[in-house]
This record gives C-alpha cells, structure tokens and sequence, in this order.
C-alpha cells in the first residue's frame, strides 16, 4: 500500500457507499492501471540500461502511445531476471487485464446491469496482485517526491503509506547516492528505487500516471490525472531521443535508424516553418534525388536540417536505414559574445565525404565512392554550408549526386548561394514581426530563464516595442538568441532594445562579408548599380530602371541571369513582376561600399544614366527620359535638348507612345520657344515614314507646315490632310471630323485670299480680263467643291445638333472650319445659307462661342445694304438716262 493508492481506495470506498457505480468503474480502473504502471515503472528505472539492443529498439517504439497490452508487455520485456513475473499470481492478473479492459471498457459496450459483475472482476484482479506477495504491491511502499539535490543531502518530501501523512524529508548522501530528482519509492526489503518519469505526485491530492509522448524530440509527454478528471503535458529529459546504441560516430535511434554524432547548434529547437517543407520534400518528391535549403545566414538552415535528422531516428516508422549530416561550415557566430569563431573539423571536399560516409555507413576508410552509390537501402545524406567548398569540389559533388539513385537516397544541401545546385529549392526566410514575438519567447525561456515572460510580452507589445526588436534583428533567429542573452545579463529590456544587434561589425561580417565573391561579373554590376536607386527608408526600385542604368536594355538574356542571381541569392527579390527590392539595409551598406570602390569612370556613367531616368519608381523608363528631355528645356543649350528629345525617338526600346511624345514636344520646343519653324519642319520630315499613318503626328504637321508659311508649306499642309482624310479609314469619328474641320479652313482662307488677291490684281489692271474670268471661274470651283463636299458635312454636324455632343478640341475645330466656310458662302453670294449658319450657331451654343458669327452677321447686313444702295444707284442712272433720251428726241 503507498499514499496514492491510499487515496484512491478511500475514493472508491466512498463511491461505494454512494452506490455511484459508473463512477465506481472508472476508479476501480484508475487503480488497478496505477498498480500496472507502478510496476512497469520500477523495472524501467532497474533494468532499461542492460537491454540489448533489439528489446531497446522495441521497448522505445511501443512506449510512445502504450496501449494497456503495450505496457504489459513492456513490463515483461524489462523484467530481466524475472523478478515479478515469476509470480504466477502477477502473471495471471497482468495478462487477464488487457482483454477486460478491451471487451468491457474499450472496444465492447458495458452498461448498468453489467456493472457489479466489471466490479468483480476489478476485485478479483486486484485481490491476485495483493496475494501475489510481491513488494511493491504487498509491503508499505513510501513515496519520496525529491525536489533537491547537494553534495551533503537529498531533500524533498515523503508521502506515508496511510495516505494521509505527508512531510519534509532528508537522506544523507552516505544513505543513498540519490542523482536525480522525481518521484522514488522506498519499502523495508528494497530500500530506495526510482519511479519517476512515469509517476509523479504535484501536490497532496494530484497525482498523475504516464499515458504518451507527445513529442519525442522535446520529450513532451502527457500524463492522466488520478482520482479527478484532467491531464498535463511534461516535459520529461528521460524521453528525449531515446538512443538504442552508439560509439563515438554514430548511434542507433529508436527506431533502428543509424544517424552520425554531431553537434547540435541549438539547445532546443524552435520551429520556424521550414522543417515543413523539409519533411514535405523527404515524404513526397518522388523527381528529384536532392534539395537545397537556401537562405541569409543566421535564418535557422542547420539548426532545421539538424532537427529534421533527429526527428527521423525518432518516428514510428523509419524512412532511412542510415543519415549522415556533413558540415563544411568554416566558422560561426557565437551569439552568447557577439564574435566570430574559426572551425576546424570540417568537410572541405568530395573525398572528405565519401570517406566520413564510408565509415559512418560500413565502418571502413574508403575514398571509393561505389558502395554508397550501390547501396540498396534507404540513405540521407545532408552537407551543410554547401557556399564554402571550393568550385571545383561543388563541381565533384555534384557529379557524385547525379550518380545516385532516387530509389535509394536523398540529399539534402544548406547554403547562402544557390547558383550552382540543381534539385528542389527549399527557402528559409527571416521572421516577420508575429512570428519573431512568438520565437523569441520561446528562446527566452532557453537562455533567459530567470527573465519574467510576462513582463517580456507586455513591454513587446507596449509603444510597439516589438518592431524594435524585429528590426535590430532583422527577424534572424540567429540574433533573436543574442538578443535573449543580452536580456539575461542586462536585465532590462530597455538596455538591450537599443543595442543594434544586426548592424554590428561581427554580425555583418559574418552576413555579407563574402556575398559579393558568389557573384558573376553581371551580377557584380547590378549589385553595385542599385545602390543607386535605393536607399536605407525605401530599399525597393524598378527593374527596367535598373537595367537602364548599367545599360544593358540591348542584353536581355545577361542581364535576366543577373537578376536571377541576385534573387537566388536572397540579395533582392523581385514583386509584381516588375519591381525589387534590397534584401536588407546591411546589404545595402556593402552595395555602397562596392560602389565607392568602383572604376571613377564606371561610376560617372552609372551616375550620368541616373540623371537621365532618376529614382522614381512611379516612372517607367520612358516617361522619365521624356520629363528629363522636356526639364531640360529651361536650363540646356538648343542642341542638347535635341539631343535628348531625338535619343528617346532612336532608342529602340522606348515605346511608340513616348516616341511620338517626344516628337511632338521638341517640335513644340522648336516651333514656338525657339522660333525655328524650319527646324521643326526638318524634324517632322525626318520621321515621316515613321509617324506618317498616325494621325497625331499628322494632325500636328499640318499645323506647323500651315502655320509656318514657308514656300509651298500650306499647299502641302492641304494635300497632307486631303492624303490622309481619304486613305485612312480605320479613323475614328472625332479624328476624322477634325480632319475635316481643318479641311474646310484651309481651302476657305486659301481660296478667300486668292479671290481678294485677284481682285487687287483687276483693280491695278495686272491681269487681262480674259485671264480674270478663267481664274474667278476655277476659284468659284473651289469654293462650290468646298461647300458641296468637306463643308456640308460640317453644316450636317451644326444642324442635326451633333455639335453640342463633340469635344472640346473637335467642336473648336468646327466652329473655326464653319467661320471660315461662311466667308465661302459670301463670295458665293449664297448669304442665305452664310446666315443660317451663323444663326443656328448663335441659337444652340453658349454665348461664348457668338462673337464670330456674330460679326459674320453683321458683315453680311453690310453687303446687303451696299447691295441695296447700288440697286437703286442703279435704278436712278436708268431713269435719267431715259429722260435725256426723250429730249434728244
């Protein structure tokens, strides 16, 4: 009898008295598994260590999540010398169990009219294991809770058999040699053994027994509370990977799996998302024989692929008969001081691996790479800081892991630089600010235990402070535990939160320092260039800007490689297709540095190109040349402007749009700031065969070659809109009536002035009669075909009431083509058609639009009284001249 067992027949018997039989079941079934383990428990601690290897290996296996036939057999298993199980009383009652407990309480169906009878059964059971006569069951067995442990003494607390008595408790070291806290017992005829960790006592009334392992990398273990409802989850070192076998280079994991020693760059590990998609590429990938793990460092590469090798000796089923984790790391940083540390004992080449490998996986010295390449069973094979060899050995391992069978092996490569592998990519990235808040915590726990972590996540989350942290460390797990370190010694957070970890000369050093020598030639270039565009408040920019600037716009394919470097080597990464971004402000600092060290001529063209497109990253390429060239027109010489204004013309990859854009704003440079009409002419006249289908271009031309006068230019700008107006029926009806518009304009003041100009020439008697008439005649012609044509269209347009619905650029454009169409109308002497047209216009359009019409009208009254006035001039001549016939008669 011992205090728990005590306990639990007082419930029971209280029960009883009750006559609460269902809940009497569940008591009686509490107690009788309690003895079982309580059994199981003694020849675990007794006799585990002297096992061979094949009943460790089982024993591990099955104690994860026990079944009641499990612990059973476990116990059987462990008991070596047979010292319960040679009781046949015990052995009855033990092996009888399992199938109760299965028929009536696990698998079957027990109710009400059943209960006495399962209550009998308890009693019988329980009855074998008391007239069984062995010790633990039968003699008064103290329960010892030892809570400490020194040179002299043991202390802790001891529980009396009555059930009822518990008290402070001493052992002197020369009693008993006690090397562990927990949970012991103590009767008469065996003096002190250990039952902890499958029992343990929290209190005076909360005891708890073993049900599983939760988690066998952290020996996380659930336990079931006795006599109330409830369980806790422990963490308990003696389920820590529990180890079957090992020598000095390797060990036999619970599973049977053989997985090399090596050192764990971690106390324990804390998971930050990428052992997920370790375990996703060792369980699925059925294409690929190997995987980088890839990332900055500092981000937890080795620590997941260490854990990762851990966590496959541990589970149920084993997946690989041997793993074998390499390092070829150079050196490290020792968080706890903040400084760079030299490693010696490394891989440095391929035949360092075959020969590690050849002894880890058939105990020889070999450089022969065949065995391991015929191996039919199943191997992972993990190097670690793959960056480090040099490139003529990552060339041998390559080649060596082509040769292996996909069937038969895995391997798996961590590094900072993944150009050169091949394989499925696995990337490890830092931690945003949630995931950092929870990770940090956890390590606080690990190296800064004393430190209140409640007081911890209250500062984090007051004036985000947590931003803070995740910027000093930049989300790297690697500084997160320096951090933590920090707090342990300086105590207050607010000492610590202002120490930037990551910017520190070491930690830089040990990031970047050798990140430039992983580049090609092209990559170097951009790694320099984007300095340029950056800066440490806005670490994003344009690619097309980028390429503009090392100009390479003519080498697409080098420059792409370039970028895809740079992105696999986490030194930027590219978002929504067109944009990147710096991956971290301390790369940006090395890209300054680079830059500063660069050829002085390589940096003023660097500089010269930025000046052209500049660090907007709201402007593309294009639009910032064209604002650069029009900017320009303030401050620089006549020919520069043009120069820029014809370089973004020429450039091949400008697109039409800008092209067209800058033609047009250097001929307005030219035509109306310079008062070059000649040059701009020459201009346009240069890209004809280029623009000549757009009207755009078009539409400006013929403004120039009209407004400019010069020669023969407005016959030109005529036959141009004529050319155009005719053959381009794609048009659309906007453009094609402005067209018509300035159609209608120019032929009216052409033709207007060609009348005025031939009645000057009458007038001064420069031109015969006979010469007059045949001009008037195909100027009367023109006018007809004007009106009959280009001009009724634009009357159609007035009438039907189309013109309130145009434009403002196309109504402007009418309105000019109808004044001047009215001119034609009065040398038609068709003034009734002139005044409807000037009266529709005054009746439907705003005021502002009267005036021209309005003085249209007005010269029209004129013509008609002077009309009026010759007619009766004309009259009166007529009348006089009759009457002097008459007298002369």
């Amino acid at each position: 009898m011992d205090f728990i067992l005590r306990n639990l027949e007082r419930r029971i018997e209280l029960l009883a008295a009750q006559n609460k039989k269902a809940d009497l079941r569940v008591h009686y079934q509490a107690k009788y598994e309690y003895m079982l383990v309580l059994a199981m428990s003694y020849l675990w601690n007794k006799n585990f260590d002297s096992l061979g290897a094949n009943e460790k290996e089982y024993i591990s296996a099955a104690i994860v999540k026990p079944s009641i036939g499990s612990i059973v057999e476990i116990a059987r298993k462990l008991d070596i010398h047979n010292e319960l199980f040679s009781n046949k009383k015990l052995q009855k009652s033990f092996d009888k169990y399992p199938s109760l407990r299965n028929e009536k309480l696990g698998h079957g169906f027990t109710f009400e009219d059943e209960t006495d009878e399962l209550l009998g059964s308890f009693d019988e059971l329980y009855q074998g294991l008391l007239e069984s006569g062995v010790f633990i069951f039968c003699e008064k067995l103290e329960l010892i809770n030892v809570i400490d442990i020194d040179s002299d003494n043991s202390t802790g607390i001891i529980y009396k058999p009555n059930g009822a008595d518990y008290l402070p408790w001493s052992c002197p070291k020369g009693v008993y040699g006690f090397d562990k806290i927990g949970l012991y017992g103590f009767t008469e005829s065996k003096g002190y053994f250990r039952l902890s960790p499958f029992v343990f006592i929290n209190d005076e009334d909360e005891f708890y027994i073993y049900s599983s392992i939760q988690e066998k990398l952290s020996g996380l273990a659930r336990f079931n509370r006795l006599i109330k409802t409830g369980h806790i989850l422990k963490e308990v070192k003696e389920f820590v990977n529990i180890v079957i076998d090992f020598d000095d280079k390797k060990r036999r994991c619970s599973n049977g799996t053989v997985l090399n020693n090596f050192t764990k760059n971690y106390k324990k590990y804390i998971e930050t998302g990428v052992k997920r998609k370790i375990n996703k590429f060792l369980v699925s990938n059925k294409s690929s024989v190997f995987a980088t793990v890839w990332g900055h460092g500092g981000v937890g590469k080795t620590a997941s692929i260490q854990s990762v090798c851990e966590d496959l000796g541990n589970v149920e089923n084993k997946k690989f008969n041997y793993i074998v984790f390499l390092s070829a790391k150079d050196r490290l940083y020792n968080y706890y001081q903040g400084t760079i540390n030299e490693i010696d004992e490394r891989v440095s080449s391929l035949e360092d691996i075959i020969l590690y490998t050849n002894e880890i996986m058939f105990s020889k010295s070999s450089s022969e790479a065949l065995d391991i390449i015929d191996f039919d069973g199943q191997l992972l094979l993990v190097i670690d800081d793959f960056e480090t060899f040099s490139p003529e050995e990552k060339g041998k391992i390559l080649d060596f892991i082509k040769l292996l069978n996909i069937n038969h092996h895995k391997v798996i490569i961590t590094t900072r630089a993944a150009t050169l592998i091949l394989g499925e990519e696995i990337k490890s990235n830092e931690l945003d600010e949630q995931e950092m808040i929870k990770f940090l915590l956890e390590v606080i726990e690990i190296e800064a235990p004393l430190v209140n972590i409640a007081q911890i996540q209250h500062y984090l989350e007051k004036d985000s402070n947590y931003k803070k942290v995740h910027e000093m460390t930049s989300g790297r797990p690697l500084f997160i535990f320096q951090f933590a370190v920090l707090l342990a010694q300086k105590a207050l957070a607010d000492e610590v939160i202002n120490i930037d970890i990551k910017s520190s000369s070491n930690a830089v050093k040990f990031l970047y320092d050798r990140i430039y020598d992983y580049l090609s030639p092209v990559a170097q270039h951009l790694f320099v260039a984007m300095c340029l565009l950056v800066s440490s408040d806005d670490l994003t920019n344009v690619v097309e800007k980028l390429q503009y600037l090392v100009n390479m716009e003519d080498q697409q394919d080098d420059f792409d490689n370039g970028i895809n470097e740079l992105v696999k080597l986490k030194i930027i990464e590219i978002f929504e297709q067109k944009f990147f971004r710096v991956y971290s402000r301390e790369i940006l600092k090395f890209m300054n540095e680079y830059f500063q060290q660069n050829i002085p001529q390589e940096k003023e063209k660097l500089t010269y190109r930025l000046s052209l497109v500049g660090r907007d990253k709201k402007l593309d390429n294009d639009h910032a040349l064209l604002i650069n060239a029009d900017s320009s027109r303030i401050t620089a010489t006549e020919g520069e402007v043009v120069s820029k204004y014809r370089y973004i013309v020429n450039r091949e990859q400008t697109s039409y749009s800008i092209k067209l854009q800058a033609l047009l704003n250097l001929g307005t440079y030219l035509f109306s700031t310079k008062n070059d009409a000649e040059g701009a002419l020459r201009l346009f006249a240069d890209y004809k065969q280029i623009f000549e289908n757009d009207i755009k271009f078009t539409k400006a031309y013929v403004q120039y070659l009209w407004s400019a006068d010069i020669d023969d230019s407005r016959d030109t700008a005529i036959k141009l809109i004529k050319w155009y107006f005719w053959t381009k029926n794609e048009l659309s009806d906007d453009m094609r009536l402005q067209l018509n518009s300035m159609l209608v304009m120019y032929e009216s003041i052409e033709v207007v002035n060609s009348r005025e100009n031939l009645k000057e020439e009458k007038r001064f008697d420069m031109i015969s009669i006979e010469e007059y008439n045949e001009k008037y005649t195909q100027q009367k012609i023109v006018m007809n075909s004007i009106v009959a044509k280009a001009g009724s269209r634009l009357v159609e347009v007035l009438n039907s009431d189309q013109i309130l619905e145009l434009s403002s650029a196309t109504r402007t454009l009418v309105l000019a083509g109808l004044v001047q169409l009215v001119e034609v109308y009065i040398r038609l002497n068709r003034n009734t058609q002139a005044r409807a047209i000037c009266n529709k216009v005054i009746a439907v359009l705003p005021q502002n639009f009267h005036q021209p019409f309005k003085s249209k009208l007005k010269k029209l009254d004129m013509y008609e009284r002077v009309t009026v006035s010759r007619r009766n001039d004309s009259d009166f001549a007529s009348t006089l001249k009759n009457a002097l016939k008459k007298e002369e008669d």
